[in-house]
């Protein structure tokens, strides 16, 4: 957006022109570079940083316990399948 309005600006020699509400294209500038240092400055990329590790972290320990819990689910769904076969023996004795 910073980079249109700039070439906007300059292809049509509009600086000074008013394009919203009294801000010039020049106020308009100034105050998108500005908000964009503001906003990404070094403290929020790293806080972002910090979150997209966590959130990938999270990711991978949800994925790794839903594998432990299918294989748990396994052995659960084959243990029950031979006492089953076991119980059923035993009550034919």
């Amino acid at each position: 957006m910073i980079q249109k309005i700039s070439d906007y600006a300059n292809k049509n020699d509009c600086w000074k022109n008013e394009f919203m509400q009294g801000i010039t294209f020049s106020k308009g500038y100034n105050l998108l570079l500005e908000a964009e240092k503001m906003i990404f400055n070094d403290e929020n990329i790293s806080s972002v940083n910090i979150i997209r590790n966590s959130t990938l972290n999270t990711q991978n320990l949800l994925s790794k316990i839903e594998i432990h819990n299918k294989g748990l689910n396994d052995i659960r769904t084959f243990m029950n399948f031979y006492l089953e076969d076991d119980e059923s023996l035993l009550s034919r004795n």
